[in-house]
């Protein structure tokens, strides 16, 4: 019995709580966060740009810009809590 006890004590110390990762491996980024992060810069087409198309393009690329700034923050928020509750 003794013997026992010993083995499901030995089992069990490598068991982690729900939610919490091992300390030798990393949890994945996010899927929402890696999704924002793939988005592609503007696509510039291959052909003379009038005013209105460098206009165009140049906003959609701030806004990117700014969705990218705020993946960035999001990311390093969830780091640092990573790092904060890392064993």
């Amino acid at each position: 019995m003794k013997t026992f006890v010993i083995l499901a004590v030995f089992f069990l110390a490598g068991c982690t709580p729900p939610g919490t990762s091992p300390s030798g491996s990393l949890p994945t980024v996010p899927a929402d966060i890696q999704a924002c992060f793939r988005k592609a810069a503007v696509t510039i087409p291959n052909r003379a740009l009038t005013v209105a198309d460098v206009e165009s393009l140049w906003k959609q690329d701030r806004v990117r810009f700014v969705a990218m700034r705020t993946c960035g923050n999001r990311f390093l928020a969830w780091y640092s809590d990573l790092q904060r509750n890392w064993k």
